[in-house]
C-alpha cells in the first residue's frame, strides 16, 4: 500500500499498524402486513483490522466480539457461529481493488459485513483533498437476513470541513442510491426481495490514511413476495450503522 502522504497533501489509504473499531448497528423493520410496532434490533461489536504479514496491500478484518443492545437478544449459538468471521480485501491508495472475500454465511455476519464494506470507501484517484468531489459505483453480493442478495450502490461524495480536533484530516459527506434484489427459501417456498432507497454517510478520515469515524443511515423501501404469484408485502427498513476507532496506532 502506498504511503498516506504528508499531512498537508491529499489523504490516501496508508494503514501501517493494526486498528480496532467499535461498531454499532440499529435496524427497524415495518411490515405492511403486520400492523403495530416495527421489529427492532441493535448490536455492538469489535472489529480488528490489520495488513497481512509480507503483503501490505492485503487487509484482513476480523470480528472479535458481538453483543445485543437494549432488548435485542443474541443466542449463544448464533454469536458463536459469527465471532471470528474474517474478511479480506486488496487495498490500494484510493480504495479496495476487486471483490471482498470471506465472511460467514449467517444473518449476523451479513449484517456486520455491511459495516466492514463501509469502512473502506473509494477515494479519488489522486487522493482525498479538502475540495474533492467524486462519484463511484459497485455491485456485490450480500447476505440480507434470510436472502442471498445482490446490491448495486451508486455514490456521490464531497469533502466537507472536518472536526477541529483533526486539523489535518478530511471529512466526507456522501449519498448512496441502493438497489437490492434477492431470493430465499422458507418452508419449501421461494421468496423474492426487490427494492432500494437512499443511504446517507458521514466519514472522518485521519491524515494517516484510515477512517476514524463512520455514520451511515439507510432508508429503504422493499417488497417481499412469497411463492410464484404470491402476495407482495411492502417492507420499510431503516438502519443506522456506526464505526469508530478505539485505539489509534502508536507513532
Amino acid at each position: 500500500m502506498a504511503p498516506a502522504g504528508d499531512a498537508s497533501g491529499p489523504v490516501r489509504y496508508g494503514l501501517k499498524e493494526p486498528l480496532s473499531y467499535e461498531i454499532e448497528r440499529y435496524d427497524s423493520l415495518f411490515y405492511a402486513s403486520m400492523p403495530g410496532a416495527p421489529q427492532a434490533s441493535s448490536k455492538r461489536g469489535i472489529l480488528q483490522v490489520r495488513t497481512l504479514p509480507g503483503r501490505s496491500s492485503q487487509v484482513e478484518v476480523r470480528l472479535d466480539s458481538l453483543v445485543g443492545l437494549d432488548e435485542s437478544r443474541l443466542t449463544p449459538t448464533t454469536v458463536d457461529s459469527t465471532i471470528g468471521a474474517r474478511w479480506q480485501l486488496t487495498l490500494g491508495p484510493a480504495g479496495p481493488r476487486g471483490t471482498m472475500q470471506g465472511g460467514h454465511a449467517t444473518i449476523l455476519a451479513g449484517q456486520i459485513e455491511e459495516v466492514v464494506r463501509l469502512l473502506f470507501p473509494q477515494l479519488p484517484r489522486d487522493g482525498l483533498s479538502k475540495q474533492a468531489v467524486w462519484a463511484d459505483s459497485a455491485t456485490y453480493r450480500l447476505q440480507l437476513d434470510a436472502f442471498d442478495a445482490l446490491e448495486t450502490a451508486s455514490r456521490t461524495s464531497q469533502a466537507v470541513p472536518g472536526p477541529q480536533t483533526e486539523l489535518n484530516g478530511v471529512s466526507v459527506e456522501a449519498n448512496e442510491r441502493l438497489v437490492r434484489s434477492g431470493t430465499a427459501i422458507q418452508a419449501g417456498q421461494t421468496m423474492t426481495l426487490k427494492g432500494g432507497g437512499l443511504r446517507r454517510l458521514h466519514y472522518e478520515f485521519a491524515p494517516g490514511g484510515w477512517i476514524s469515524r463512520l455514520t451511515a443511515r439507510d432508508s429503504l423501501d422493499l417488497v417481499v413476495t412469497v411463492g410464484s404469484g404470491g402476495q407482495a408485502v411492502p417492507v420499510r427498513w431503516r438502519s443506522t450503522l456506526i464505526g469508530r476507532v478505539r485505539d489509534l496506532p502508536v507513532r
